[in-house]
C-alpha cells in the first residue's frame, strides 16, 4: 500500500505536482535502504553480546516494518490536506518499512537454512499477490471519489492487516532452527550400482 499506492494519494488528495512528487516520493526510498543497513547492524551487534536473541531480533525488525507504518497511516487519516504533515508521515512510514530486511526476510535462514531458497520463494510468490490487488481495490474505491474519506478506509483495511500480522508474528515467530531443516543422509543414496543387465569389463 505505502510502496505502491503513496504517489496517487499525493496527486489525487494532496495535489501534489507531478514533479514534486517524484521527488519526494523517491527519497524516503534512500532513507529506508540507510534505516535497514542501521537497524540490522545493531540488532546483529546486540545478538553477538547475547543481549538478545535470534528470536527476539526478528520481531523487532519486524515491528519497525509493521506497527510504526501502521501509526503513520493512522495519522494519515486524520491529517487532513496537511501537506507537509503528510509527507513527514509517509516518509517515516516508508522508511520504518526497512526493518522487514532484518526481520521475517531473513527468517527463511534461521528457521530452515536447507530449504531457505524454497521457503523464500513460496511466500515472495504469496507477497506478490497484494501488488496485483491492491491497485484493483484502490481503483474501485476511488474511481469518482478522489476524496480523504475514500482514502481512509483504504488506509484502515492496510491498518486491520498490519495489525494481523504483528499480533500473528509476535505469538507465533521464532528465529531458532526448526526440527524439519534437518536432512539426514544415507552413504547408499550416493553409491553408483550397476544396473541388474549390466556386465562389467576388465
Amino acid at each position: 500500500m505505502l510502496l505502491i499506492e503513496t504517489p496517487f494519494y499525493m496527486d489525487q488528495v494532496l495535489k501534489f505536482d507531478m514533479t514534486e512528487n517524484a521527488v519526494i516520493t523517491a527519497l524516503p526510498f534512500l532513507s529506508l535502504w540507510i534505516f535497514s543497513i542501521a537497524l540490522s547492524r545493531t540488532l546483529d551487534w546486540l545478538r553477538s553480546k547475547n543481549v538478545i536473541t535470534t528470536t527476539t531480533a526478528r520481531k523487532i525488525g519486524t515491528l519497525f516494518a509493521s506497527l510504526v507504518p501502521a501509526a503513520c497511516l493512522l495519522g494519515l487519516c486524520y491529517i487532513g490536506r496537511n501537506r507537509a504533515g503528510a509527507v513527514v508521515l509517509m516518509a517515516v512510514g516508508i522508511t520504518s518499512i526497512g526493518g522487514m530486511f532484518c526481520g521475517f526476510l531473513s527468517n527463511h535462514i534461521d528457521i530452515a537454512p536447507n530449504f531457505a531458497g524454497t521457503l523464500m520463494a513460496m511466500t515472495n510468490t504469496v507477497a506478490t499477490i497484494p501488488g496485483i490487488v491492491v491497485p484493483i481495490f484502490v481503483g474501485i474505491l476511488t474511481h469518482g471519489n478522489q476524496t480523504i474519506s475514500a482514502w481512509r478506509v483504504i488506509f484502515f483495511v492496510t491498518i486491520g492487516l498490519y495489525i494481523i500480522e504483528i499480533i500473528a508474528y509476535t505469538l507465533f515467530g521464532s528465529g531458532e532452527e526448526q526440527p524439519w531443516n534437518k536432512v539426514t543422509e544415507n552413504k547408499e543414496d550416493f553409491e553408483v550400482k550397476p544396473l541388474k543387465n549390466e556386465k562389467t569389463h576388465v
